[in-house]
């Protein structure tokens, strides 16, 4: 599921950013998730993302302004 996979960009968003980032254990215990499970759900986030973790400036503007398109088309839609 999506939640999964968001979880999973978290994790990992910490660990890349963080010199002292919560364990898969902390993580487990704060979403009742197993660690086993998070785990899995890393390694599955890195390898869909080819386990690049940087995004450049460029990349994540062209992102960014993907968002907002899809968000303004949504909030045109209510």
């Amino acid at each position: 599921p999506s939640q999964n996979m968001f979880l999973a960009s978290l994790v990992l968003a910490s660990k890349f950013l963080q010199d002292s980032a919560f364990s898969n254990r902390t993580w487990s215990r704060l979403t009742g998730i197993e660690t086993r499970e998070i785990t899995l759900m890393e390694r599955l986030f890195l390898s869909l993302a080819g386990y690049r973790l940087f995004v450049g400036v460029a990349e994540f503007q062209e992102w960014a302004q993907t968002m907002a398109q899809h968000v303004a088309a949504v909030q045109a839609s209510y």
